[in-house]
């Protein structure tokens, strides 16, 4: 156990170090999209989606399973947004920043750790909440990014899934960039999802928020 305490801060020194390393070598640094919500709300789908294929992150895919927390060290990949024109962002995808039925470990406490580092340091967070399951903790999360959140009402295409968020949710959306209903597993609605965040990202810029 000792052993495991040890090793586990040895690693969380060493992602703290990659991670200013990382942004100390981009000088003028790439935009910063990170994935974030409550486990198995398909984040890890989402990231496979848009950063699949050639763009594929130098960690390989997000691990995807119907078991919650599957996700427990931030992957990274590269996801050109074509809305208009091309722009390429850093595109991270975090563990499930929420527990499961089951008592928190020291790993899970670790992961949620370094997903609250990723969203503090990212310039638009992607609050995606499961559209078939609508959880409160979605709504604790949209309120914390505020300005630089947008809600993803993903998994539209479940039969048991709500067409769109509880008024709760929207006002508290309405903070930061509203919402985009989409499907990770079935494709649909990224299109909408990338002229979106195109426009956050050009809007948090201009407000000095990046």
């Amino acid at each position: 156990e000792d052993l495991a305490r040890r090793t586990g801060a040895v690693l969380d020194a060493l992602e703290e170090a990659l991670r200013w390393e990382r942004q100390r070598s981009r000088g003028a640094r790439d935009l910063v999209v990170c994935l974030a919500g409550e486990p198995n709300a398909g984040k890890s789908t989402l990231f496979n989606r848009l950063a699949g294929g050639e763009l594929r992150a130098a960690t390989g895919p997000a691990l995807v399973s119907d078991v919650a927390g599957t996700t427990r060290d931030p992957a990274r990949g590269r996801w050109t947004i074509e809305a208009g024109s091309e722009l390429a962002v850093e595109l991270v995808d975090t563990a499930g920043l929420f527990a499961g039925g089951a008592a928190p470990t020291e790993l899970d406490a670790r992961a949620v750790a370094r997903a609250r580092a990723e969203l503090e340091a990212a310039d638009l967070v992607l609050v995606v909440a499961d559209a078939s399951e609508p959880d409160e903790r979605a709504l604790e999360l949209v309120r914390e990014v505020g300005p630089r959140g947008l809600l993803v009402w993903n998994k539209t295409d479940l039969q048991a899934a709500a067409p769109r968020p509880t008024e709760a949710l929207l006002e508290a959306a309405a903070a930061g960039h509203g919402w985009v209903g989409i499907s990770a597993g079935a494709g649909t609605g990224l299109a909408e999802l990338a002229r979106s965040c195109a426009s956050a990202l050009d809007e948090n810029a201009s407000a000095g928020r990046s």
